[in-house]
């Protein structure tokens, strides 16, 4: 599978989207920071985007996203880092 995209971020949300396969859903895993273990945030997408929200200003975030289809789980896609904003200068 192909790394998942930024399709959008703000101060607190990342919005994810990536190619889609016919007849998959999608699984996304994620952690917050360098270090952290990768955890299953969704299952069983319809759709190949993905947003979250709530997130901590200046912190990065870590995602990869696998198709699941009539055999099975694929494989996971590289991963997808992305930094939000520390804050709008004053």
């Amino acid at each position: 599978m192909q790394i998942p995209e930024l399709a959008n971020k703000t101060e607190d949300t990342i919005r994810l989207r990536w190619a889609r396969t016919t007849g998959a859903t999608y699984d996304v895993w994620w952690a917050a920071g360098p270090d952290a273990e990768l955890t299953e945030v969704a299952t069983d997408l319809a759709s190949a985007t993905y947003e979250v929200t709530g997130l901590d200003q200046g912190s990065s975030y870590r995602f990869q996203v696998r198709a699941d289809g009539i055999c099975g789980p694929g494989p996971f896609s590289p991963e997808l880092t992305v930094t939000l904003a520390t804050g709008r200068p004053e």
